[in-house]
């Protein structure tokens, strides 16, 4: 197996994530086929894309209000905090 860069894998992963709503032809032909088995005592007519199923990728948090900057300055103050914890300890241990 292959190694990969943590930025190729997270570019990997979001073109997976854009290829669930690209139909390939095998897709184009099983939404035929079940348009066909659904419909095959009804008389309405029905289209193709009535059968595209659509897909999420993972649940986006909504309402947080944060912006990127605000986040980063969080996690920054939160590593500072463990940073001079760890060395309170390690000076208390001596």
């Amino acid at each position: 197996m292959e190694s990969m860069t943590h930025r190729e894998y997270r570019t990997r992963i979001a073109w997976l994530d854009e290829q669930w709503h690209q139909p390939t032809k095998t897709d184009y032909y099983l939404m035929q086929i079940a348009g066909h088995v659904a419909n095959v005592l009804s008389k309405k007519r029905w289209k193709l894309l009535d059968y595209l199923l659509n897909f999420r990728v993972g649940s986006k948090k909504r309402g947080s209000g944060r912006s990127d900057t605000e986040k980063t300055a969080s996690a920054k103050a939160a590593w500072a905090q463990r940073a001079a914890m760890s060395m309170e300890k390690n000076r208390g241990s001596k």
